[in-house]
């Protein structure tokens, strides 16, 4: 029986802890499914400290589980769609769709570092597909996160085309058709064995054997353990780093959009 979409499943661990002190990780909790990017099963509970503090990296788990009972998925591949790189140099930023109805009844919010290294947001008005600027000159090698909304409600609201974020002449990343935002905040790694089982002391600790990184397109994309097969009910646990600046703010409607590629056996 061939793999369908709906047979790829996101579970979360059996420990996920509320605190900085509690266990993280261990096995698929096949009772928790993740729905909708439901990051707040992955990550729960998180805060910075303040501006002048110390700069977090804090660590989650989840698992990328085959359910279907007769075919194994192959040349499996994972990627982060929304992920965004830092800044290489200072300065303004620019947001252009592909789409022109990310238009002028839309806004992209950014959070980020200005100049001299404070958390700042703004709001920068959507021009379809003429590329629109930031005013604020956000700072390099930190972090940006980057959410459409609509300019009256504020309310999040999903890209109709690829919102491709530049620094000049560097390409950040985009915010994906069919999401809302894109996070440089983000890193994802694979545990190199299928049906993984580790933890961490806490969510401060990094996991032993896991590489992370950010690759945003399927020419980048993480191998799965076992040279890319997921056996038929199996999983392959996925380890999230997330990198949280001193005076940052934790973003309620933060998205985590996995890219999955292979075909069935």
């Amino acid at each position: 029986m061939p793999i369908s979409n709906e047979d790829i499943k996101l579970y979360a661990s059996t420990a996920i802890p509320l605190d900085d002190v509690s266990t993280l990780g261990g096995a698929i909790d096949l009772t928790n499914e993740i729905l909708n990017l439901q990051e707040d099963k992955i990550f729960t509970n998180i805060y910075s400290d303040s501006l002048g503090g110390s700069d977090k990296i804090i660590y989650g788990k989840a698992h990328i589980y085959n359910s279907n009972t007769m075919t194994d998925l192959i040349s499996t591949h994972i990627f982060l769609r929304n992920g965004l790189n830092n800044p290489a140099t200072t300065g303004v930023l620019g947001f252009q769709s592909s789409s022109i109805e990310d238009d002028n009844l839309n806004i992209v919010r950014v959070n980020g570092y200005n100049s001299v290294g404070e958390p700042v947001t703004e709001d920068i008005t959507l021009n379809g597909t003429t590329k629109a600027y930031s005013s604020i000159q956000f700072l390099s090698d930190y972090p940006i996160v980057v959410e459409k909304r609509n300019i009256t409600s504020g309310m999040p609201i999903n890209a109709v085309g690829n919102i491709e974020i530049t620094r000049a002449t560097q390409v950040l990343g985009i915010i994906p058709v069919g999401s809302y935002s894109a996070t440089g905040q983000i890193e994802i790694g694979l545990s190199d064995v299928l049906n993984d089982t580790e933890e961490t002391t806490n969510r401060l600790t990094a996991p032993l054997t896991v590489v992370f990184s950010k690759p945003l397109t399927y020419a980048t994309a993480l191998e799965t353990a076992n040279s890319g097969t997921l056996f038929k009910l199996t999983n392959q646990a996925i380890w999230f780093k997330y990198d949280l600046r001193a005076g940052a703010l934790p973003h309620i409607d933060l998205q985590i959009d996995l890219g999955l590629t292979g075909r069935s056996s």
